[in-house]
């Protein structure tokens, strides 16, 4: 799901975003976000970003701020336009296409940890 939806043009590798993911302490879909987005960052493009992971079984008040409705749930902030995708993010794929990133290499599944 997508605020806004992400731009035709994928934007270039390296840029700067800021992204926070929002997990519900340990449970397994908020474990195998944590290690999808870890997967998403490990590359190159991802320098420049910052990554903020807020467990909202420890402060609900930042997830009632941004708006999120559940756990688990990945927020671009910036650049805009604001995207929320909410789930597990087991589609790398989809996922780097909401947020606007180029597709580098074949996409594979990711951690499934």
């Amino acid at each position: 799901m997508t605020d806004t939806p992400a731009s035709e043009e994928p934007r270039p590798s390296g840029d700067r975003r800021r992204l926070m993911l929002f997990v519900a302490g340990d449970e397994p879909n908020s474990k195998l976000a944590r290690a999808r987005l870890r997967h998403l960052t490990s590359s190159p493009a991802a320098r420049g970003w910052a990554v903020e992971v807020v467990d909202v079984l420890e402060d609900s008040s930042a997830a009632i701020e941004h708006g999120i409705p559940v756990a688990p749930a990945l927020l671009q902030t910036e650049p805009e336009p604001r995207v929320l995708l909410v789930g597990d993010l087991s589609d790398l794929g989809s996922v780097r296409i909401a947020l606007g990133l180029a597709i580098d290499e074949p996409d594979r599944d990711g951690p499934t940890e």
